[in-house]
């Protein structure tokens, strides 16, 4: 696989009269992006042969994100321990022109994660630092699909995003080195947060310190408005269907009115089993499913 072309073009710039080269002197180190061949192009001034800095680099650099990544997501409440266990299967497209490598789950904040090892790939250690999870293997060819990524935790989900990473070399620079600037922006490129494709998924979060009721509904609004945007609610008509159930519900909250309120949210329960796997995905059910039982919980103990 063609990973970096490297072009070297030889511009002195002190020729046999001793005079200086106009284009040396005001050239300036440079980057872009081809949108033809999806590469980017950098010039900078590095060093000819005798170690004079009176040369112009043009190399072409192949960011790993020419993979078309998908992925699914599900959720799990384990009982006996009280996890929740997310598994996902990841895919690569028809139109990738690179393996996927690198798999990765990012959280908001850190929170307790309990990790399983997946076969064929290595990695699966949470990250508290970069607040993030990732695995790592030989290479998820295009049209090929991988499952068995899982982990367990006590938190509920959300919305969050995957990242994943095709199979690119090592960045090296010969005769010279670009300015720092463009130095940063490559290596953000080459294995930084830019050279992930991110897509979104259910990841685990933490529920704020102090629970507050009216505004978890607001919430479980949102995830409904947020899962319809995604395509995980593949309805409007069922959209509005649930909506309507939990302003209602919030509406007999407000007048104290606890028992109406149960009732209602129990209801959505139930059109939400009743439509996973037809208008609701996997992670529109995991999403709505757990996060409304937490609520009626919590609003049984007020």
């Amino acid at each position: 696989m063609k990973i970096i072309t490297l072009l070297i073009a030889f511009i002195f710039s002190v020729n046999i009269m001793g005079q200086i080269n106009i284009d040396i002197i005001n050239f300036m180190d440079t980057i872009y992006f081809d949108s033809n061949g999806g590469n980017y192009i950098v010039k900078y001034l590095g060093n000819s042969s005798i170690g004079y800095s009176d040369t112009i680099i043009t190399f072409e650099f192949e960011p790993p994100t020419k993979i078309e990544p998908s992925i699914t997501g599900n959720v799990n409440f384990i009982a006996d321990s009280s996890y929740y266990l997310y598994s996902y299967k990841i895919a690569n497209g028809p139109n990738a022109e690179q393996d996927i490598i690198w798999f990765y789950l990012f959280f908001k904040e850190d929170i307790e994660i309990k990790n399983k090892q997946t076969n064929n790939y290595d990695g699966g250690e949470y990250n508290d630092l970069d607040l993030r999870i990732g695995w790592w293997g030989n290479g998820l060819e295009p049209t090929w699909s991988a499952d068995g990524f899982a982990i367990s935790s006590k938190h509920l989900p959300s919305i969050g995003q995957a990242g994943m990473r095709g199979g690119v070399g090592m960045l090296s620079y010969r005769h010279g080195m670009p300015s720092s600037e463009i130095e940063d922006t490559l290596h953000s490129l080459s294995i930084g947060d830019a050279s992930f494709k991110k897509i979104q998924t259910i990841v685990p979060i933490k529920l704020p310190a102090q629970f507050d009721i009216l505004e978890f509904i607001d919430t479980l609004l949102t995830y409904c408005d947020r899962s319809y945007s995604l395509s995980w609610i593949e309805s409007e008509g069922i959209l509005k269907s649930l909506k309507v159930k939990l302003e209602n519900a919030k509406k007999h909250l407000i007048n104290s009115e606890t028992e109406e309120a149960i009732d209602l949210l129990n209801a959505f329960i139930n059109e939400v089993e009743a439509q996973n796997g037809k208008k609701l995905t996997s992670e529109a059910y995991a999403l709505l499913k757990f996060n409304t039982e937490y609520l009626i919980e919590q609003i049984k103990k007020e």
